[in-house]
């Protein structure tokens, strides 16, 4: 699911192009990957299956720990969105939570997905439902399926602190074991912050070492679980994004950080090709968000535009007011409209939205000063 620079003559930009990732489990045939406008497919889709959730630091969940929220999608109303995502093929689909697992029905979804020809993506926690005998399931459903598990510390001391009870660390690698032993290609999440921001490379080094495919990096956000003491300034979030520029090409795994869109910049300013191989899908332009009751939105922090259960996601997608605005870059104010990377990178929508309430303003995240009005 990766994105390719697109910039016109005289400033404006051009549909960005996706080319979506390709995977030998998908065909055996060398075909090229699948090629698409921006403006009107995504790379992903995530999708909140649940907000039902068992804490892993007690054998017994309290009933609201366990509680799905009122008006969750059904198991058919579930099935008809995958259904409604068919003009979609090859975009993947991420299936996040709370705990997917705490939906019974999770089998009989992830095999829809794979009719529908949509890869899936399988964020777990490290909860008690994680089972290698649910995993062997979840593989006979689907080998169009990956894992993606949560590891924000290099070692059981951070990441327990971290994720906030004993055993998270290892519990997270047995359960990448076992996804392992059944099949299922891995990815791992880490969110940076003031917590975890020196621990970079001791992270890569462990991501290298758990034969992961893809490490998804994403930052905390000033608000939820961290506080603002933990949230990264913007001299730090470019910092840790150049580091991640000088570790592509020279780890065995693919880096993403989706949620940054300043990436592809930086990557462009440390002398890497712009070859489609750096993932910037957005908000809006290559991402869509749909909540465990169906609410469609361009990103989990930004306004509904629709529901499932009345709405197209597709026809959304394509033409929601919102999403279209959010695919213009003249729409853009303050830093992020006056900047010769409009085009690929757009800032974030999500943290200008969260922080001013402004859908268009400045990326906070990014420091970077424009040198050449677009």
């Amino acid at each position: 699911m990766f994105a390719d620079v697109a910039g016109g003559p005289g400033g404006e930009c051009w549909p960005v192009v996706l080319q979506l990732e390709r995977s030998e489990r998908m065909s055996d045939d060398p075909l090229p990957a699948h090629v698409v406008n921006a403006d009107h497919q995504p790379s992903m889709v995530v999708w909140e299956a649940t907000r039902a959730f068992r804490f892993p630091g007690t054998p017994d969940a309290a009933p609201a720990e366990l509680a799905a929220r009122p008006g969750e999608l059904t198991t058919n109303e579930a099935i008809a969105m995958i259904d409604q995502l068919e003009p979609f093929p090859g975009t993947v689909l991420g299936i996040t939570g709370g705990d997917p697992l705490e939906r019974e029905d999770l089998e009989l979804i992830v095999s829809r997905a794979r009719i529908r020809a949509l890869p899936v993506v399988l964020a777990l926690g490290a909860t008690p439902r994680v089972t290698v005998h649910r995993l062997r399931k979840l593989r006979t459903a689907s080998e169009q399926t990956e894992v993606a598990v949560r590891l924000d510390g290099p070692t059981a001391e951070s990441h327990d602190a971290q994720r906030g009870f004993v055993g998270a660390y290892r519990r997270t690698l047995d359960i990448m074991q076992g996804a392992r032993q059944v099949g299922f290609p891995v990815r791992i999440i880490t969110a940076v912050s003031q917590r975890n921001v020196d621990e970079l490379d001791a992270l890569a080094e462990v991501v290298a070492m758990t034969g992961a495919r893809q490490w998804n990096v994403s930052f905390l956000p000033p608000f939820g679980r961290g506080n603002a003491a933990d949230v990264l300034s913007a001299d730090e979030h470019e910092q840790v994004l150049v580091r991640l520029a000088h570790l592509w090409g020279r780890v065995p795994f693919t880096i993403s950080v989706a949620s940054s869109p300043s990436f592809a910049r930086v990557m462009s300013q440390t002398g890497h090709p712009a070859n489609g191989e750096v993932d910037t899908s957005t908000d809006g332009r290559g991402f869509m968000f749909i909540s465990s009751t169906g609410d469609v939105r361009p990103s989990r922090l930004l306004p509904t535009v629709g529901n499932v259960r009345q709405d197209s996601p597709a026809v959304l997608y394509r033409h929601a007011p919102l999403f279209e605005a959010l695919r213009d870059r003249d729409r853009l104010e303050g830093r992020c409209g006056r900047c010769e990377y409009r085009c690929e990178c757009g800032g974030s929508r999500s943290w200008a939205y969260v922080t001013s309430g402004d859908l268009f303003a400045e990326d906070p995240t990014c420091p970077w000063e424009p040198v050449t009005a677009p």
